[in-house]
């Protein structure tokens, strides 16, 4: 078995990570009991887009302080670091986007009603290099265009994702939890509801919308979080739109606030991001 070591990971424990070399590979090889070809690269947290036939290996190494990640294939390895980069979003802002006015910024044709599948991936992807560390258990978030990013941010970070719903199943438990928040669209309020089953005492809850604009929703899945005995430990938004407060709003959370890209003005027919 041939391999390197590479310390440009993303973040996090760079220092002392050559201490702990030597038992990582048999760590892997033993969970994961794999006929591998070669391990080309270890990075600590690192993020990567992989070509021809590669697997990513994620698995939380104790002596690391947080997940390692094996880049591990048969054939030739062609592949790029993914850092915290999101011009492909911006971009797509940019080309799909449509500005409603009033602050109305609409992307159904990628994120909430034609999903584009990669871009949430890679999004999913950099929301959890951005709270690697931060020991959530869960993922919260509120239907329906919150869906799609908190799912593929669950997926990188190996937890469970719940979405609070907007009308009580028949299948949800008499008692329920529940509050209101303003929808921004639809210029109404709407009702939050998440059964007691899937979201208890005791959880580190992060938080993933699609859009970080008043706060008001995300606050709403905030008060469910709390009501249940459940800990913020982080809160994460494809889209702020910083000229709507939302940030100044959830500060006193003191969780970190993570978005991915942030509009500074929405005024007239424009788009524009902050530097």
């Amino acid at each position: 078995m041939k391999y390197h070591l590479n310390n440009l990971g993303g973040g996090g424990c760079v220092g002392g990570f050559a201490a702990h070399t030597p038992p990582i590979f048999p760590y892997l090889l033993r969970s994961y009991r794999m006929n591998i070809g070669k391990i080309r690269e270890i990075r600590p947290f690192a993020l990567f887009a992989f070509h021809d036939l590669s697997t990513t290996l994620r698995k939380p190494y104790p002596s690391s302080g947080g997940f390692l990640q094996a880049v591990v294939q048969s054939g030739n390895f062609s592949g790029r670091l993914i850092g915290g980069d999101m011009q492909a979003l911006k971009d797509r802002i940019l080309k799909d986007g449509q500005n409603l006015g009033n602050g109305i910024l609409k992307v159904d044709g990628f994120v909430n009603h034609q999903v584009d599948a990669r871009l949430m991936d890679a999004c999913g992807r950099e929301f959890a290099r951005r709270f690697v560390d931060i020991g959530a258990t869960k993922v919260l978030t509120a239907e329906i265009s919150g869906i799609a990013p908190a799912l593929t941010t669950a997926f990188h970070l190996d937890l469970p994702v719940v979405y609070a719903r907007k009308s009580k199943p028949i299948t949800m438990p008499d008692t329920v939890l529940l509050t209101l928040a303003p929808s921004h669209t639809k210029g109404i309020m709407t009702e939050l509801i998440v059964s007691p089953e899937y979201l208890a005492g005791g959880e580190r809850v992060l938080v993933i919308d699609d859009f970080l604009a008043s706060g008001s929703t995300i606050m709403g899945l905030v008060r469910l979080a709390q009501t249940a005995g459940a800990t913020i430990v982080g809160i994460g938004a494809l889209i702020e739109k910083a000229f709507e407060g939302g940030r100044a709003a959830l500060s006193h959370l003191n969780v970190p606030i993570e978005s991915l890209v942030c509009i500074q003005s929405m005024e007239g027919n424009q788009i524009i991001f902050s530097d």
